[in-house]
């Protein structure tokens, strides 16, 4: 007798039907960052605010699937007691989410140029006496706010005699 109704399909627990199951919940977690990866890409290159809103998406969502998954897959592996391709896949994929997560502590500027930049704005700054830049510019390194896109270019002022008291 075998283990398939004569409709053709497997019985709820026949082994066929639990290895194709695995099989394919192995590729799960793979597939959910790379999707996530895709939009996150489309989005990034939207331009505007959806650029923005995925600035932040990126340093946030693949790191927590990545974690998630490289839960998972290390109790699947203890389950299983073996590790597959699709799982050692979903171990380096996962692994690969995780960079974004980085940028927490080692900053990047968020990619943007001034030049690029519409509509352009002519400020006047609220002081008439001479004023002293100390965080400002295009880097990380002279300007602390260029990780975040709303204060990309941002600049901070003091005017002399500063931080006398």
């Amino acid at each position: 007798m075998t283990s398939h109704t004569l409709s053709g399909f497997a019985k709820p627990n026949s082994p066929s039907l639990r290895s194709r199951l695995w099989r394919v919940l192995r590729w799960i977690p793979t597939t959910i960052i790379l999707l996530t990866g895709v939009i996150l890409l489309i989005m990034l290159l939207s331009g505007g605010l959806t650029k923005i809103t995925a600035w932040y998406l990126l340093q946030i969502v693949p790191p927590v699937l990545g974690l998630l998954a490289l839960i998972s897959i290390v109790i699947y592996a203890i389950a299983r007691r073996r590790l597959s391709k699709p799982v050692l896949i979903s171990g380096v994929v996962s692994l690969l989410a995780l960079t974004p997560a980085m940028m927490m502590i080692r900053p990047i500027a968020y990619p943007a140029s001034i030049t690029a930049m519409q509509p352009a704005a002519t400020v006047r700054l609220p002081a008439d006496v001479p004023l002293t830049v100390i965080w400002g510019g295009d880097d990380i390194a002279t300007n602390q706010h260029a990780a975040f896109p709303d204060q990309r270019w941002a600049y901070d002022f003091l005017i002399p005699p500063y931080l006398s008291g």
